[in-house]
């Protein structure tokens, strides 16, 4: 009897995240116009962009101008200041950590010299720097040049010597906030086609040589299969 209420618990998080997405890269999108394009009810994006609002995730800025009788319709934009997320991007004898903005904008950085250190010792690097931005995270995540299997909770890398680790499990044990970890060639991709509207609707490859090599098919901005491949350094 709890799987229908596990279910639409489910749908309500995707619809949240499919309503917050779209006021991203809509700013000032009016409640029907979203309703419109998500295929949502109005009533359903009403109570969705309440929880976003409730959440500071989102905020009102004005109405929109526009010759017609009747109650104005008010914009909504993303709050890029309410939530701070942590980017890490680890290479073969670095690590840089990045705070940003829900926009993606960068606040601060600091680039960690990992050697060839025991992974432990790396990850603590990482986690202390964190904490060090002394900032409330809403999540991290996490790209390397490896081959990333069961959504983050095993790793596989010769050239950093990871051997089914899970880093995913380490760092989310020692900052107490949620913690993704994806191929390096995926977050490029996916970065790639926000920074150029006009891919979101194609069909590409995008090719990786910068560590090893690593390969992403993307059709309409979903990634559908990733092809990470090492070359010996």
């Amino acid at each position: 009897m709890k799987e229908p209420a596990v279910n639409t618990s489910l749908m309500q998080r995707m619809n949240r995240l499919k309503v917050l997405r779209y006021i991203k890269e809509n700013p000032g999108s009016a409640r029907c116009t979203i309703s419109e394009a998500t295929g949502l009810s109005l009533g359903a994006v009403t109570n969705l962009t309440g929880f976003l609002l409730k959440e500071n995730l989102i905020t009102e800025s004005g109405y929109i101008s526009e010759d017609r009788v009747g109650r104005k319709r008010i914009k909504l934009k993303v709050n890029a200041d309410s939530h701070k997320i942590i980017c890490v991007f680890i290479k073969e004898k670095t690590a840089g950590v990045y705070l940003t903005d829900l926009s993606g904008k960068k606040i601060k950085s600091v680039l960690l010299d990992i050697g060839f250190g025991k992974i432990e010792e790396v990850i603590n690097k990482i986690c202390g720097t964190i904490v060090s931005f002394n900032e409330k995270i809403t999540a991290v995540g996490v790209s390397l040049s490896a081959l990333v299997l069961d959504k983050g909770k095993r790793v596989v890398s010769s050239s950093l010597n990871f051997d089914n680790l899970n880093i995913k499990k380490l760092m989310e044990e020692t900052l107490g906030y949620p913690v993704f970890v994806d191929n390096i060639s995926i977050s490029k991709a996916l970065g790639y086609i926000k920074n150029n509207g006009e891919l979101k609707k194609s069909r590409i490859v995008f090719a990786d040589m910068e560590e090893g090599f690593g390969g992403v098919y993307v059709n309409k901005g979903e990634v559908i299969r990733d092809i990470p491949l090492e070359i010996g350094h």
